[in-house]
């Protein structure tokens, strides 16, 4: 746990926003943080990420999500076209924020 007067940012890494879809097709989004096994506790809910295949792209950050919004653009309508990829169903999309970068995660799949 960290403690409110420890705050360090450039120790953790925010989670910004974790996508995925349940079973009915509902999306949805979480926030979190990446924090050390050994400083979880019961007020922590773990998520557990399912081994993937990742294109994962780092953005810098431009004081909003213009960014974030032109990567994703990006890899749907130029990279998943041209790269013998697709986006893997049943997992989450991360998006993982600092202060300066974002990287975007996405599960891929080869198209047989």
């Amino acid at each position: 746990m960290i403690e409110k007067n420890q705050w360090d940012v450039t120790k953790i890494h925010l989670l910004h926003a974790i996508h995925f879809w349940d079973e009915t097709g509902s999306k949805y989004m979480m926030y979190g943080w990446e924090v050390p096994e050994s400083k979880l506790n019961e007020q922590f809910t773990v998520l557990e990420i399912p081994t993937s295949l990742w294109v994962v792209v780092t953005v810098q950050l431009d004081g909003d999500r213009s960014a974030i919004v032109r990567c994703y653009n990006d890899l749907y309508m130029n990279w998943f076209p041209t790269s013998g990829y697709e986006q893997a169903p049943g997992r989450p999309v991360i998006e993982k924020y600092n202060d300066k970068n974002a990287e975007l995660w996405m599960p891929i799949k080869k198209i047989i």
